[in-house]
């Protein structure tokens, strides 16, 4: 029996049965569909991850910029007027003698975006993000001291001392402000591409 004869034999007693074609060919069939159900599955999955990794940075990008504007606006509102206000201590003034009344929270921006700050990805920006809110914080517990020392004042000099100490510390703690300020403006320009006008 040579090659064309067993050709045939084949083709009569397999091929033309249809059963057996119908089994080949679902088989095929469910192999190829599965094939391509996998990559086009694996495909829509890495362009979710895509799209998720893109929609966490621009998340993170508006956190970061509306941080930022919330200081910028605070930092316009108040910088001539706290600029005078610790000029006026010097040596021969040793201690402030007037004081602000806080009575509200300042920093609204950063309190509702305060469980997003862990995930800035550019560990030194958000370390400077939370030095920056910690001092400001620390300042107007200060002008509330202040206010007490000075108050107290009045009846009591002994209190001249802390009330010294307070003023310098508040002093330090709005000059460390700036300088962290600056940084972090600089820093936001350099990793989101803003400029100083934050657009």
């Amino acid at each position: 029996m040579g090659y064309i004869e067993l050709i045939k034999l084949f083709y009569e007693k397999i091929l033309c049965n249809q059963v057996v074609l119908s089994l080949i060919s679902g088989f095929v069939g469910a192999v190829v569909a599965s094939v391509v159900t996998y990559k086009a599955t694996k495909q829509a999955h890495e362009n979710n991850i895509e799209l998720e990794k893109l929609k966490e940075k621009e998340t993170e990008k508006a956190v970061v910029l509306s941080i930022v504007e919330e200081l910028k606006v605070l930092n316009e509102i108040y910088s001539d007027q706290m600029n005078d206000y610790f000029n006026q201590l010097k040596l021969e003034i040793d201690y402030l003698s007037s004081y602000y009344i806080v009575t509200q929270d300042f920093f609204t921006v950063f309190a509702n975006n305060s469980s997003k700050i862990g995930s800035i990805s550019n560990k030194e920006l958000r370390n400077l993000i939370v030095k920056i809110y910690v001092y400001l914080k620390r300042l107007l517990e200060d002008f509330n001291m202040l206010k007490l020392y000075l108050d107290e004042l009045e009846n009591n000099k002994a209190v001249y001392n802390e009330l010294r100490t307070v003023s310098w510390s508040m002093k330090y703690t709005y000059d460390k402000i700036k300088s962290l300020y600056s940084l972090i403006v600089t820093k936001t320009n350099e990793i989101y591409g803003v400029t100083n006008d934050g657009k």
